[in-house]
């Protein structure tokens, strides 16, 4: 049986930014996000992560679960609470579940 949602946990307000990539004067690729829509989701930080040396600390990701949005891929962001979000993979809930989870990483710019 697939996981259930429960939509009352829907309790955070984000904001999901679609990335443009354009060339700028000296050729360089430029990526631009913006807004596209406001949506509420439940957010949870991700399990505590390890660096190379098996240190363990508390990471700078999330997991989201939300309404599935069409156009949404993995170049887009996330901004939740004033940070913005690389989205990283996107996983529906199950084959007809109006849902994703969304595993996401903090921007680092």
């Amino acid at each position: 049986m697939a996981d259930s949602v429960n939509i009352g946990r829907f309790d955070e307000r984000i904001t999901l930014l679609s990335c443009e990539t354009t060339i700028g004067t000296r050729g360089e690729k430029v990526e631009t996000y913006r807004p596209v829509r406001e949506t509420v989701a439940h957010v949870e930080p991700a399990t505590s992560e390890s660096d190379a040396s098996n240190n363990i600390f508390s990471g700078r990701s999330i997991n989201i679960t939300l309404y599935r949005v069409k156009e949404m891929d993995t170049r887009w962001r996330i901004r939740w609470r004033g940070k913005a979000y690389n989205i990283k993979t996107i996983d529906a809930v199950d084959r007809i579940s109006p849902f994703v989870r969304v595993y996401a990483e903090e921007a680092m710019r």
